[in-house]
């Protein structure tokens, strides 16, 4: 056995990769499965700009309906073309994704306010009030075990509040 430590994966680019991606639109997060393939979660059609939300962080666009495309597109990480899209119908304006190492998918929603855990069959999510006390969900735009972060301007959060905290774990 060497004692030697082993480089840092860095990254580097692979001409021509991805494939040729239908309808991806601005991508809001990229995470890694289990198996090593690329997932990456967008908006399709929709955009970010200064008309999304007004100053009390609310989705000034909700009369368009979700996003008609699937937002959410894993890829073989040697070709780069999907071998897997859903979330058609179900987002907003996508944010943020983590897979963990047991393959449940994290998403944000910034536009609902919302966490979502995906499983293979089944769906929990989290819609947080758009108060402005600090402990109350905003334009949510990460997620990662029970640290969220808050990008509205409002004091960032350090762990969910604990009414949140149970009903995220709750089946997990």
């Amino acid at each position: 056995q060497s004692n030697e430590v082993s480089p840092p994966l860095r990254p580097r680019e692979v001409p021509n990769w991805p494939a040729s991606l239908p309808h991806l639109g601005q991508v809001s997060g990229v995470s890694v499965d289990p198996s090593g393939q690329p997932v990456i979660f967008h908006r399709g059609p929709r955009v970010w700009d200064h008309s999304s939300f007004n100053e009390s962080n609310h989705y000034q666009h909700g009369t368009e309906g979700p996003i008609p495309v699937d937002t959410v597109l894993t890829l073989d990480a040697t070709r780069g073309t999907v071998i897997n899209s859903w979330g058609r119908g179900l987002f907003y304006m996508p944010h943020g994704i983590t897979v963990c190492p047991r393959g449940s998918v994290w998403l944000t929603d910034v536009a609902m306010h919302q966490v979502f855990k995906m499983l293979v069959e089944t769906t929990q999510t989290h819609k947080g009030p758009r108060g402005n006390h600090p402990q109350d969900f905003s334009r949510v735009i990460g997620f990662c075990g029970t640290l969220t972060s808050d990008g509205s301007g409002l004091p960032q959060l350090d762990t969910l509040p604990h009414r949140w905290t149970h009903r995220l774990r709750q089946g997990s």
